[in-house]
């Protein structure tokens, strides 16, 4: 039975609800107890998404900062 409400609460997490509405439906009175039952799995750790900054971004910022000496 508690394997069937971990499941529950990582696919409501998977699928977008957010921690408040979890944590309400699960009856998790605290951030802390959320955080120790919601798994995070490899294929979501190999998915992060990660800001890749062109050279043409660079020089933008650049420009800026030169501009405001």
């Amino acid at each position: 039975m508690h394997d069937l409400r971990l499941t529950a609460i990582n696919n409501m997490r998977l699928v977008g609800n957010d921690y408040f509405t979890i944590m309400a439906q699960s009856g998790y009175k605290t951030m802390s107890v959320f955080k120790r039952y919601n798994l995070v799995s490899e294929t979501e750790l190999e998915s992060t998404k990660w800001l890749v900054e062109t050279e043409e971004k660079t020089a933008d910022v650049d420009l800026c900062v030169d501009q405001g000496k």
